[in-house]
């Protein structure tokens, strides 16, 4: 069985927490439920709510997935790394040649996204076969970190908002802490939604730029070694 990783903590455990916290918060403040008491021991209880934290985090991981493409990220990063970096690409076209036994690059030199994608996966697999993915493993726990702060922060919007207007209907204006804190909380969520958006971009790039680069050192110093 795998251990605990820095992944698991940034990807779903983290992101599950803080929607449990939201829920909660905004809960308990626009109903009269109240949590009930749990004649459970306290360990059992931690236990009981990390689980659900991981659970839940892996259900906002989903919904990230799923609203990637709805977000401006960019779907084939790689493309854009090797379109950036043409001798970096020329010599990952030839090794590709020689080792897999296709090219990416066209005549024009321009870059087939289908056949690069496959490339991008060879290469990956040969870094994680040779357990070469330490910094972008890394890389990977930031972006999926970012891309599901997103996720959070949205639901964090959604239940700040919730709570305003059911505060504003109750006949509270903003001189009232709780609606005041509300307001806070839905420009803050949408602050975090911004930023959270274009670091997972970025994060991602770095990871597939990384990935491509590692690769091509790994490629080089093998063959410096069966010289």
């Amino acid at each position: 069985m795998e251990k605990f990783s820095l992944f698991d903590l940034l990807s779903f455990a983290l992101p599950g927490s803080a929607s449990m916290v939201l829920v909660y918060w905004a809960t308990i403040n626009t109903t009269d439920m109240r949590m009930l008491p749990l004649e459970l021991p306290d360990a059992l209880l931690v236990v009981i709510l990390v689980m659900l934290a991981y659970f839940i985090g892996h259900v906002i991981n989903e919904l990230g997935m799923r609203l990637e493409p709805r977000l401006g990220a960019m779907p084939k990063s790689w493309v854009h790394v090797l379109q950036n970096n043409p001798g970096l690409a020329r010599n990952l076209n030839e090794i590709s040649e020689k080792v897999f036994g296709s090219t990416f690059l066209l005549e024009n030199g321009a870059i087939d996204a289908d056949r690069s994608d496959i490339f991008y996966d060879q290469a990956f697999n040969i870094l994680e076969v040779n357990e070469k993915l330490e910094k972008i493993r890394i890389l990977q726990s930031q972006y999926v970190f970012f891309r599901n702060a997103v996720v959070v922060s949205a639901l964090g919007l959604l239940c700040f908002g919730t709570v305003l207007v059911t505060r504003l209907i109750e006949g509270y204006n903003l001189s009232n802490s709780l609606a005041l804190f509300a307001l806070f909380g839905m420009i803050f969520s949408g602050i975090v939604i911004k930023v959270s958006r274009h670091l997972s971009i970025k994060r991602r790039t770095m990871k597939m730029s990384a990935t491509l680069h590692n690769f091509y050192a790994f490629y080089i110093s093998e063959t410096k070694l069966k010289k």
